[in-house]
């Protein structure tokens, strides 16, 4: 009987303990709406800037960088006229996620709104090569497959001590090895790429000058959504340049970073 006792006393605490984690899993709110479904549902109600009150504190505290956040955001923000915000957040998508159709689809369409056509640089020919992944992939996606591709090469080298057609498996080794040597060197470009910040201009319209300071020689006129790469800092000023290359000082307080 004492050896019966003692195995149902050990039986039920374990399903006690598991009553209990199993009751701690529910939220203690009741399961009251989400701060998205809250921000989904003005939106749908044509409440814009009720959802993207809800949409800006859920990346706050509910989920931080989550993209399809960040893309409801760039909704509601165009749909309140807000050109520079919406393309913001859609920048911010592709940066997490650079194969979202509906995030390049909708950047596209912002796009076209833009008041400055900024003819773009062409890029030397290896820059245009090895920052092609960078379309497909995020930077921490390129080092998962740089990590895969070497370690998959090493397994394929190690093994050719073990059998017996040993150029085949070199020919596909040597292969990998090469894809390793092109991942790496976008992932080097890559994070050349992403050490300059890149920026949105969000207010209608702002200058570049020629030093940090309003006192300072206007160079250019820049309008709402155009992009600039931040280069340095000085106090409330930026020093960045457009994909013209055309370069100049900007008041902080007129861009949002990326």
């Amino acid at each position: 009987m004492e050896f019966l006792k003692f195995y149902k006393f050990c039986v039920s605490v374990p399903l006690w303990l598991l009553f209990l984690i199993f009751l701690l899993s529910f939220p203690l709110n009741g399961g009251a709406e989400s701060l998205v479904e809250k921000g989904n549902k003005n939106y749908d109600d044509d409440n814009y800037s009720a959802a993207v009150d809800e949409y800006e504190k859920a990346l706050e505290k509910e989920c931080p960088g989550n993209p399809d956040v960040y893309f409801n955001l760039g909704n509601a923000y165009f749909r309140m006229g807000d050109i520079g915000k919406s393309i913001l957040n859609y920048k911010r998508v592709l940066k997490i996620n650079p194969r979202s159709p509906e995030g390049k689809a909708n950047l596209k369409y912002v796009s076209s709104f833009l008041q400055d056509r900024i003819i773009p640089v062409r890029k030397p020919l290896a820059l245009r090569i090895f920052s092609k992944p960078f379309s497909y992939f995020s930077m921490k996606e390129i080092v998962y497959l740089c990590a895969f591709v070497f370690s998959a090469a090493m397994v394929l080298v190690s093994l050719s001590f073990f059998v017996q057609f040993k150029r085949v498996v070199y020919y596909f080794a040597s292969a990998l090895i090469i894809m390793w040597l092109f991942l790496f060197s976008s992932f080097l470009v890559g994070r050349a790429i992403s050490g300059r910040e890149q920026a949105i201009v969000l207010v209608k319209e702002s200058s570049l000058r020629y030093g940090p300071g309003e006192r300072e020689t206007l160079k250019l006129r820049v309008h709402e959504g155009t992009e600039i790469f931040i280069i340095g800092k000085r106090g409330k000023w930026y020093y960045g340049k457009l994909i013209d290359n055309q370069d100049g000082w900007i008041f902080a307080g007129d861009v949002g970073i990326i």
